[in-house]
């Protein structure tokens, strides 16, 4: 179909963006574009429009986002239904952290977007003027002499002893006992997740995590069979108290936190909100599990 015909102004106060999203939107509440109707691709709306591609992509996030379209994975964009939305308005109530629902899609679509890393703090990825790649560079280059065979294999199951042997002089600084043979090191901190969720919950379990998230692990936990629930984060780190209130409920197993540059807020986890949460974890019998620090209150 034609993209809706509506005048786009450069010299309004608004952003091309939010022109476009108000006037798809008034007319999805006008019932001038019905439910199932499917919208232009992204390539046509930009050229009938005369605007980017960057622009009617984010447009339609926030559409979605604010539930007026849906993503249908190969087919492109589509009306979502909203006679629940049209009817008669019920008393509104404040989203729990357990009915509250989160849009994948669009948080991944969003995450995964090229755009500079000092425009995406919550991605998890630092710009590139803050890392050393010729020293990651060098240093694979001192490995590969010193035994070429380490990149042709995929080694041992726990991870190269040197760095195991490093992280034990690392943990005992901060005086953890570890040996290396405790020791197991992943390709990054959504498989050493996939890990403790596997060895540690089982079908029909609870995982608490803070809501917003980093969106792999409500994707990943769902597969096992596990429930989901988001803990509302605050500036300083999550709601303590409806941690507490829902950890009565539903008996987590473990809680997933960010403590430092969360993902995505890029806030920090104040001192007495972690107390908090070690106090909390003791008395209803859960793990804490840090973005990448594994911690068993209950040895």
């Amino acid at each position: 179909m034609k993209s809706p015909a509506f005048y786009i102004s450069r010299e309004s106060g608004g952003s091309l963006v939010e022109q476009i999203v108000q006037a798809v939107a008034s007319r999805i509440d006008d019932k001038l574009l019905r439910t199932g109707a499917r919208m232009p691709s992204i390539r046509q709306f930009a050229d009938e429009q005369g605007v980017s591609r960057f622009t009617v992509v984010e447009a339609y996030d926030r559409l979605v986002a604010k539930g007026y379209l849906e993503s249908r994975r190969g087919a492109g964009f589509f009306v979502r239904e909203r006679a629940s939305m049209l009817s008669q308005p019920a008393p509104v109530k404040p989203q729990t952290a357990d009915t509250q629902q989160m849009d994948v899609v669009w948080l991944v679509r969003n995450m995964l977007r090229q755009m500079p890393p000092h425009k995406m703090p919550g991605s998890g990825v630092l710009p590139h003027d803050w890392l050393d790649g010729d020293l990651v560079a060098n240093g694979l280059r001192a490995i590969s002499r010193l035994n070429q065979n380490l990149l042709l294999h995929y080694g041992t199951q726990q991870g190269f002893l040197p760095l195991r042997q490093q992280l034990q002089l690392k943990l005992a600084e901060l005086e953890i006992a570890a040996a290396p043979e405790q020791i197991l090191t992943t390709s990054g901190v959504t498989q050493a997740l996939d890990l403790v969720a596997r060895e540690f919950t089982h079908p029909g379990d609870t995982i608490f995590v803070d809501d917003p998230a980093w969106f792999l692990m409500f994707g990943s936990f769902a597969i096992f069979g596990t429930k989901v629930i988001g803990i509302p984060r605050l500036h300083d780190g999550p709601d303590v108290n409806k941690l507490a209130e829902l950890a009565a409920i539903h008996k987590p197993k473990l809680y997933i936190t960010n403590s430092v540059l969360h993902n995505p807020t890029s806030t920090s986890l104040s001192a007495a909100k972690a107390f908090q949460i070690l106090k909390t974890a003791e008395q209803f019998n859960f793990l804490v599990v840090e973005d990448d620090v594994y911690c068993d209150l209950h040895p």
